[in-house]
């Protein structure tokens, strides 16, 4: 029973630092950083984004996440106007390593392929292998950089924290939102909208 008491200490702790400045602080700042230019970029060409995870931990973390060994961001499906533009995505989503399924609703989801073999073992007794980021680090970069070469959709748009939505529709939800970050783009390179810090 000690063990499920500290357990819930620990969660209430890391539920205290997420949510620590909430108001404070825009989403992209709170993004993983090995994915936040993925994310940037997604929503510059028009796939807006809803919550994402670079899959590991990773040195100077903004917030004390957890992490699954699971890369993923989920999105909601673009307009139909867009649809050239989304087949194109998936396409190269595939060919960046990454996977794109239905998740429900209007949201789809890209996850990394399972980058490290079933079979792979660790003899330290640390649950994370040094190795374990390693390929999904390389999707992100070429999925990113295929991204980058996209047009811009708007020359000014948002990124909003998917929490915001949550917590309208449900009063438990225990993630405070962040602001959303609002972005213009100026030849193809990114400058921050005043105010938006």
């Amino acid at each position: 029973m000690s063990n499920e008491i500290e357990n819930a200490k620990q969660y209430i702790n890391r539920l205290r630092e997420i949510n620590k400045d909430a108001d404070k602080r825009t989403v992209y700042e709170c993004i993983d950083r090995p994915i936040r230019k993925l994310i940037y970029h997604m929503n510059r060409i028009g796939i807006k984004t809803r919550f994402s995870c670079c899959g590991f931990p990773y040195d100077g973390e903004e917030e004390p996440k957890t992490h699954d060994k699971a890369t993923y961001v989920q999105f909601y499906a673009p307009d139909k106007d867009k649809y050239d533009m989304f087949m194109k995505f998936v396409q190269d989503a595939q060919s960046s390593g990454f996977e794109i399924s239905h998740f429900a609703g209007p949201i789809w989801i890209a996850r990394c392929k399972n980058p490290i073999p079933d079979e792979y073992s660790k003899s330290d007794g640390i649950r994370e292998a040094i190795h374990d980021y390693e390929n999904q680090v390389r999707y992100i970069k070429i999925f990113e950089e295929t991204l980058s070469r996209y047009p811009t959709s708007n020359r000014v748009f948002k990124i909003e924290d998917g929490n915001k939505q949550c917590k309208q529709f449900m009063e438990e939800w225990q993630v405070q939102p962040k602001k959303d970050a609002e972005f213009t783009v100026i030849d193809d390179l990114p400058k921050r909208v005043a105010g938006n810090g």
